[in-house]
């Protein structure tokens, strides 16, 4: 079955822009998941076209181009909202939470459409820790890079730094997943439980970030 992601886009995006139009200054949110759902698409073309050019086979291209590509792509819409709007460390997070919920969606809608929905167990197990691991990644950047504004000198290294932290983290799900069986379903409860622990770090640290 072939279908047309900018179409399916367009098809998503529109509500959410128009709610966003209506809203006014609560608009916020729904643009960084409109902007999530543009990184994916982006993410698609750029994961294509650098696997073709490195020759790079489907595992390879998962842990190795994959993660690297996504995670660099979903970072530029919070940087220029950091950049531009000097947003506090609670409202940079949400805009990379909201950048990582339109990513992970639109990524498990074009998931359904490739492989169907019959398996209703597996696709609710994917999709919670597909989203988790988005959200964990984006929580990385998010914090981290008003943290980083703390210390300007070293920020062009902070920046480097979370990056990778969040790429490899995105590449070890990715790894979990693709070796398939017990492993597979113990890497989809990796997300979950990093989100748990962070979720109640967060409660102890929240004066501090």
């Amino acid at each position: 079955m072939s279908y047309f992601i900018e179409n399916i886009f367009i098809c998503l995006a529109a509500p959410f822009l128009i709610a966003a139009v209506i809203l006014g200054r609560r608009k916020k949110g729904y643009i960084f998941i409109v902007s999530g759902m543009l990184a994916c698409i982006v993410s698609a073309y750029l994961n294509t076209f650098f696997s073709s050019l490195y020759n790079a086979g489907g595992i390879a291209a998962t842990m190795e181009i994959t993660p690297v590509i996504e995670e660099t792509v979903k970072l530029l819409p919070l940087i220029f909202y950091i950049a531009v709007f000097e947003p506090d460390s609670g409202s940079a997070a949400e805009a990379a939470v909201h950048t990582a919920v339109g990513f992970a969606t639109f990524e498990n809608i074009c998931c359904l459409l490739q492989n169907g929905t019959d398996n209703l167990f597996y696709l609710l197990v994917r999709g919670c820790s597909t989203g988790a691991m988005h959200i964990v990644c984006a929580f990385i950047t998010g914090y981290g890079l008003k943290l980083a504004e703390r210390m300007p000198k070293i920020m062009a290294a902070s920046v480097a730094g979370l990056l990778c932290m969040a790429i490899t983290y995105h590449a070890v799900f990715n790894m979990l997943m693709g070796a398939g069986g017990a492993v597979a379903y113990a890497g989809y409860a990796v997300p979950l439980a990093t989100l748990a622990a962070g979720t109640a770090a967060r409660r102890h640290l929240r004066d501090k970030i």
